[in-house]
């Protein structure tokens, strides 16, 4: 009677602990938790080899799921990555015909502080293939970026940056505050009324990153920054919102999850958009 009570007890233990697993640990985990049911000496019996059997068909199926997951990833990045070599040229013909109406016009000392701009900007969005940069790099390539817009648009266009001495090392997707600005010079409307368009550039460092990017420009149509925004929170890239704003969202949860990304707040009074990061150090 003892030994079918004690045989029945170990079994019933293995079945609760295979019931107990969570679905996402079946899919990848670090932790075994069949681990502490095996015997590992000398005198195991069949339940014992039925116990081993499942922990290496568990600890099989997490390293094939997350080597697929891996591959899934590195397939992800290679998609966005030839997206935002698709996008990004134009920004450097519009900087030459800049550089070169300079010269026609007899600017030689503008025309030299834009190449200046634009070298510095390219030397670090090259940053030798990397595709997570310091908050401090980006922020110096959106200076240039700024500096040559700031010509091309007649001298119409005025920025500040603040960022916490925290946040600066704190690790951001290369090109992920451009085209959030491009959109703000591009929406802004200042070419049409003559007023001063303001740039503002906030970032906080709390238990998360947080980036603002203010403008004062005209705003969003309460309908379409609906839309605009549930867009940004699906998985799909959508063509009529503009590639640029939904990769950089894409982005962000590809390499640090779907708790982080991007989310704007608008009004008659300007744009906020807002960027969650994680705080990682690089």
């Amino acid at each position: 009677m003892i030994l079918p009570n004690a045989l029945s007890k170990r079994i019933r233990q293995f079945s609760e602990t295979l019931s107990s697993i969570p679905e996402e640990s079946l899919i990848s985990s670090t932790e075994n938790p069949l681990d502490a049911l095996v015997n590992y000496s000398n005198d195991k019996d069949e339940i014992d080899d039925i116990i081993m059997s499942f922990r290496n068909l568990f600890q099989k199926n997490a390293q094939l799921n997350a080597a697929v997951r891996n591959h899934e990833l590195e397939m992800e990045k290679s998609k966005f990555t030839i997206l935002q070599e698709q996008i990004s040229p134009h920004f450097l013909y519009n900087s030459l015909d800049t550089i070169l109406i300079c010269m026609l016009m007899d600017k030689k000392e503008t025309a030299c502080r834009l190449i200046k701009s634009l070298s510095h900007f390219y030397r670090i969005s090259l940053s030798k293939g990397k595709d997570i940069l310091t908050i401090e790099q980006e922020l110096e390539m959106i200076k240039s970026y700024l500096e040559i817009e700031c010509v091309g648009y007649d001298e119409k266009i005025q920025w500040h940056i603040n960022c916490e001495e925290a946040a600066a090392a704190a690790g951001i997707p290369k090109f992920t505050l451009q085209p959030i600005v491009e959109n703000s010079i591009l929406h802004g409307n200042f070419t049409v009324t003559g007023q001063m368009l303001r740039i503002c550039i906030d970032i906080a460092c709390t238990d998360v990153i947080q980036i603002t990017i203010s403008d004062n420009g005209p705003g969003i149509e309460p309908t379409r920054l609906k839309e605009i925004n549930d867009i940004l929170s699906s998985e799909n890239l959508n063509p009529a919102t503009g590639y640029g704003l939904q990769n950089c969202c894409q982005r962000i949860r590809l390499y640090f999850g779907c708790p982080y990304g991007i989310h704007i707040r608008s009004n008659s009074q300007g744009t906020q958009t807002v960027i969650t990061l994680p705080i990682t150090h690089q």
